[in-house]
């Protein structure tokens, strides 16, 4: 059996969140390179990240790239929050955007 966009968004995987000085919420999904968003608040930031999640697995089952599974979790799964502040918010941002389109 096929797995469909809802079975991948019920697995657990691995949320990074960080807050970024004057710019709100950084947010991505470790395993799924390039699914990213942002908000102005943790909760917004994470609403946005479960849409563009839906939207970045709806793009790799009609092109049939491969979709990553959670990672085991002795290597961490689920959600996780770095309440660290990212001074480097801009080049970060960046950064994974070359990476997602490479």
């Amino acid at each position: 059996m096929e797995k469909t966009i809802d079975n991948y968004m019920a697995l657990p995987y691995t949320i990074e969140l960080r807050q970024v000085p004057e710019e709100g919420w950084f947010v991505r999904v470790n395993e799924l390179r390039g699914c990213m968003s942002q908000g102005d608040t943790a909760a917004e930031a994470l609403a946005m990240i479960r849409e563009a999640m839906a939207l970045w697995l709806d793009v790799a089952l009609e092109e049939g790239i491969p979709i990553p599974e959670p990672r085991p979790d002795e290597e961490y799964s689920g959600m996780a929050i770095d309440w660290t502040h990212c001074a480097g918010y801009a080049q970060h941002a960046q950064m994974y955007a070359q990476l997602a389109f490479n």
